[in-house]
């Protein structure tokens, strides 16, 4: 579609306010799948309440063990580094961040 834009809103998906007039689409990426069921729920339903009535929700879904078998790899992103952690006893994918060159931990 000519003139089509893509608005991308990198956010804590539990605690991100957002628009009211809604998106065609949502993209959740890295994670669903990982917690309880409780919180899947509640992520689902938030997705829901982003799109518009003919919206669709494109939901990438890992599995635990990948999450485990990702644990201590990372990589680089400009001044920042990123690596992944997975807490077993909750089911969690841990994403850290922080600068490489102070140790300081970036949101």
């Amino acid at each position: 579609h000519s003139g089509a834009r893509v608005k991308v809103i990198e956010a804590d998906f539990y605690q991100v306010a957002l628009p009211e007039d809604g998106f065609n689409a949502v993209c959740y990426w890295d994670g669903f799948g990982i917690g309880t069921d409780e919180e899947q729920r509640k992520l689902l339903w938030r997705i829901w309440s982003w799109l518009r009535p003919d919206g669709v929700a494109l939901i990438d879904v890992y599995t635990p063990w990948h999450a485990a078998k990702s644990s201590g790899h990372g990589w680089q992103v400009g001044r920042a580094r990123r690596e992944y952690g997975f807490d077993g006893e909750n089911c969690r994918w841990i994403d850290r961040w922080w600068l490489e060159e102070t140790g300081e931990s970036v949101e």
